[in-house]
Order: C-alpha cells, then structure tokens, then sequence
C-alpha cells in the first residue's frame, strides 16, 4: 500500500505514448506486469497521432513492391535511416499490422478509409 502522493513501484516503464509505446504497455501488463507510460505532452500529441495513424504496409508479398516500399521508405527518410532496421521494417509490417487489431483497435480500411487534416 502506497500513501497519497507516493508512486507505486514500477516493472516497466514506457517512455512514449504512440501506438509502439501503447503497444508495448498492453503486452507488458498483459504479463502481468506493473507498467507506466511516460509521455512528452499530452496524449494527442504523440507522432502517431501526427501521422494520422496510417500504416503503410506491402501486402501480397510481391518483391518487387517490397524492394519498392524499402527505396521509398530510404528515400522519405533522407539519409537518417538505418538501412537494416527499414529490411526489418519492410519485411515484418505485414504481420506486425495485424497484431493492433489483435489488441482492440479500431482502423478504416479500402475505400473508407482516407487522410484527414492532424491536430
């Protein structure tokens, strides 16, 4: 038992409050453990939130889209990005798009969805 103004003690602490930092939280809580989530601002202002949650993922496993989506992704991040890091990116984001779903999230899909104007 804590006394008012006392922080319980932590297992976890997740520094960032997007869909990765949230992500992590669920799974660590569903272990079990005591999880925290740190934040830079208030929870709108996270990058996923900046991105307008959109996931841009190459699905049908053609090469040469997947070859394609690592140039563009190299290319969006002028110079800044860790190639290895965008393969794994590339590679896994089909399967990983399906693991928010698996949590509860709610995405538009097709037709429906669309980009709307950020915060």
């Amino acid at each position: 038992m804590t006394n008012e103004g006392d922080v319980a003690p932590l297992d976890v602490l997740i520094l960032g409050s997007g869909v990765a930092g949230l992500s992590a939280a669920i799974q660590a809580a569903a272990r079990h453990l005591r999880v925290g989530v740190m934040t830079k601002a208030e929870l709108s202002q996270s990058a996923t939130r900046w991105a307008q949650g959109g996931v841009a993922a190459v699905l049908g496993g053609d090469e040469d889209s997947t070859d394609q989506h690592l140039a563009d992704t190299l290319a969006a991040g002028d110079g800044l990005c860790d190639l290895e890091a965008v393969r794994i990116l590339v590679e896994e984001g089909p399967g990983r798009g399906e693991e928010p779903l698996d949590l509860g999230a709610e995405v538009m899909r097709g037709a429906a969805a669309r980009v709307v104007p950020g915060p």
